[in-house]
């Protein structure tokens, strides 16, 4: 993958083989026989395609707030935009259900560190309600990897 060596394998008598490989990004997968410094068969085999799913966790400082009080978001990105090559120029969004409308709203969007931590402060301003908080972190030019979502976090407004 992109020049680098990410698993290996051996044949079985009928030419099978299980290739176990962990790429740290999406896209062309070159499979081939080692000859030197190159794959044999050296052309006429489409590459295999690669996606990869990150996985974007994320906590919150509290489940219970006032109306106007902070509440901080905080999360994780796997891998890191560090871990593929890229800088902190990598977004997430921090998204609550809306309760009229049953579709996931953005509330507002942040960057990722290049270590793939973020954190998020909000204040709610309704009362009286359960809002279902969440963190996606969408597709985006050169970006190599799916989107993904983190699990939903509960947040009790009084």
């Amino acid at each position: 993958h992109r020049g680098t060596v990410v698993g290996r394998a051996l044949t079985r008598r009928d030419g099978r083989f299980r290739l176990v490989a962990r790429p740290t990004a999406g896209g062309p997968l070159t499979i081939g026989v080692p000859a030197g410094r190159e794959l044999l068969p050296s052309r006429g085999v489409p590459p295999v395609i690669v996606e990869v799913s990150p996985r974007v966790s994320l906590t919150a400082s509290s489940t219970a707030a006032a109306a106007g009080q902070e509440v901080l978001f905080t999360g994780r990105l796997l891998p890191a935009p560090a871990d593929i090559g890229l800088g902190s120029r990598k977004g997430v969004v921090l998204e609550w259900l809306d309760p009229v409308r049953r579709t996931w709203r953005p509330v507002v969007n942040a960057r990722i560190a290049k270590s793939g931590t973020f954190a998020i402060p909000w204040s709610f301003a309704l009362r009286g309600l359960t809002i279902p908080m969440r963190a996606s972190v969408p597709t985006e030019v050169g970006w190599p990897l799916l989107p993904a979502r983190s699990g939903v976090i509960r947040v009790a407004v009084r």
